[in-house]
């Protein structure tokens, strides 16, 4: 009997839900949940690792008893020492005279052919000269350098009086081997195109380009006529004999003419392919 009453008891509460679940929806007066508002606290979190600064304070307490290596900062490099103005630096002592140099825009191939006595030695950049250091070759001068002081060697006082000015404006040209052995052999033609003479300017002997024929050899190394040569590879000229001198040179890859030109110096650079 009882239990046919809580069976009847339960039919009647599941009707009474089913009837009152409809009445809702027929009357649309069914619950709605809560809404949830989202925060700052509830954004959605960043995907991907944390921070690399998130773990400092663990790494700062060592707790593995390893610390983080210590990086090198980088040292700047030594500045360069700077060599003063060469017409401002005391003449070097010792009895040195100064024979010629070899200037070059490679500093391995920049020479100088100094003397001490009778004794005459050839000097590249940067070896010793005689006790002192060779840090600088110029046309005509250079500069030694001796317990951290410079001094100026010259080949003459001329040289020296010059030497606070500009540097000559440079001028390149260019021909073949081909080209050059084809012209010195022919050396009895190539004589009659130019005529130069032994003369000198501003108290510097030299020579005269007097004459230049067009389209020869030395219009295409850039000569001409009025020009006033002093220099043939860093080797003075101040004769016919030093002239000549000049074919000697065509042997190699470069010839550099060092000259005046309308009162001002200037370089011929033949550039032999």
């Amino acid at each position: 009997m009882n239990i046919r009453r809580m069976a009847t008891f339960g039919a009647i509460t599941v009707a009474a839900y089913f009837f009152a679940d409809a009445a809702f929806v027929l009357t649309g007066d069914a619950p709605k949940p809560p809404a949830v508002e989202i925060g700052a606290a509830h954004a959605a979190k960043p995907s991907g690792p944390p921070a690399l600064k998130t773990f400092m304070p663990v790494v700062g307490r060592d707790l593995f008893g390893v610390k983080p290596p210590v990086v090198a900062k980088k040292k700047a490099p030594a500045p360069k020492t700077k060599v003063a103005a060469i017409d401002k630096l005391p003449v070097a002592r010792g009895n040195l005279r100064l024979l010629g140099t070899v200037v070059s825009n490679e500093p391995k191939s920049c020479f100088a052919m100094i003397a001490k006595g009778g004794n005459e030695q050839l000097f590249r950049l940067g070896q010793k000269v005689f006790g002192s250091e060779l840090v600088e070759v110029r046309r005509r001068a250079v500069v030694l350098r001796s317990n951290g002081k410079d001094e100026a060697l010259f080949i003459d006082d001329v040289d020296r009086k010059d030497a606070g000015k500009s540097a000559p404006e440079r001028m390149a040209y260019s021909m073949t081997r081909q080209q050059v052995q084809d012209n010195v052999a022919r050396m009895d033609t190539l004589l009659t195109q130019a005529r130069m003479v032994p003369g000198t300017r501003d108290g510097h002997k030299g020579i005269d380009v007097a004459w230049v024929k067009n389209g020869s050899l030395f219009t295409k190394l850039g000569l001409r006529k009025g020009d006033f040569i002093t220099g043939v590879n860093g080797l003075s000229v101040t004769g016919p004999a030093d002239a000549l001198g000049l074919m000697g040179q065509l042997d190699k890859e470069r010839l550099v003419v060092d000259l005046v030109r309308n009162g001002k110096p200037q370089q011929l650079v033949l550039n032999i392919n």
